[in-house]
């Protein structure tokens, strides 16, 4: 499983990308520059620009749906557009609404939204670049659909391992520790948060709960908690494939949303800065 091309090439030779945007960072904060000297409207050009740039990111989206559309542009050069804009514009950002919160509400709205862009767009970009390269380096690769599937197959499985050392080896311990600590564990995804930060104290305590049984367990008992253990570490690979994937797939579902809803409020911005004279 690896990641893009596009986001591995953008990081590994990144002075393309750093030669356009330190660049055209440049060439930006010298016509506002001089846009100011000339005509004393500080935010107009910063503005128009942004808005220039903020459609042609949501331009990226759009044109990975219209797959029919010829395809003058790779979807390569699209992505390292995408991202080089991206960092681009909150340059230009930072030059339109200057440091802090903005005062009036739909600035300050569309000051959070653009914000939630710039960090989901951030997180995307790393997570892109590095998930999959745990994810391989985590063992077979297992797709995000078939995660629920194997999770009941293999609660299935602990559950009759459960049965077992209750009817065979008359054990007492085992079915309490699976109902106190273990049903809950097989019963779906767990410990994501940990799992996305590179945490083992989870499914160590749950290990050292084995442990523990297994001091005051027989010969057959043991036996079972061997299979338990595998169980519980299965589970674990598949958590951690969960968590990662999930990511990976959910968190566009937070940024395009965002994008066209940072869209329609700077339309808003826009009819309002022109019809209250803000500028002049």
């Amino acid at each position: 499983m690896g990641g893009s091309p596009d986001i591995r090439s953008f990081v590994r030779r990144p002075a393309p990308a750093l030669l356009v945007m330190g660049g055209g960072g440049a060439l930006l904060w010298t016509l506002h520059a001089m846009h100011i000297r000339v005509l004393g409207h500080p935010a107009w050009f910063s503005g128009w620009i942004l808005l220039v740039l903020m459609l042609l990111l949501t331009a990226y989206n759009l044109r990975k749906k219209l797959d029919f559309l010829p395809r003058m542009v790779s979807s390569r050069a699209w992505l390292w557009a995408h991202l080089v804009f991206g960092y681009l514009s909150f340059f230009v950002f930072m030059l339109h609404v200057g440091p802090g919160i903005p005062d009036g509400p739909v600035e300050a709205l569309l000051w959070l939204q653009y914000m939630g862009l710039v960090l989901s767009g951030a997180v995307g970009h790393l997570v892109s670049r590095r998930f999959p390269r745990l994810l391989a380096d985590r063992g077979q690769e297992v797709l995000f659909e078939r995660i629920p599937l194997l999770t009941r197959q293999l609660r299935e499985q602990v559950e009759r391992a459960v049965l077992r050392a209750a009817e065979d080896a008359d054990s007492e311990a085992i079915p309490a520790f699976y109902r106190e600590h273990l049903a809950g564990y097989f019963a779906g995804p767990s410990h994501v948060v940990a799992h996305l930060g590179a945490s083992r104290r989870p499914v160590e305590r749950l290990q050292a709960g084995l442990d523990a049984v297994a001091q005051l367990s027989g010969p057959d008992e043991r036996e079972l908690l061997e299979e338990l253990r595998e169980a519980i570490a299965l589970k674990d690979d598949l958590d951690f494939h969960y968590a990662h994937q999930a990511v990976l797939k959910y968190w566009l579902f937070f940024h395009v949303p965002l994008a066209y809803s940072a869209l329609v409020v700077t339309a808003l911005h826009v009819v309002l800065v022109y019809a209250f004279g803000a500028m002049s």
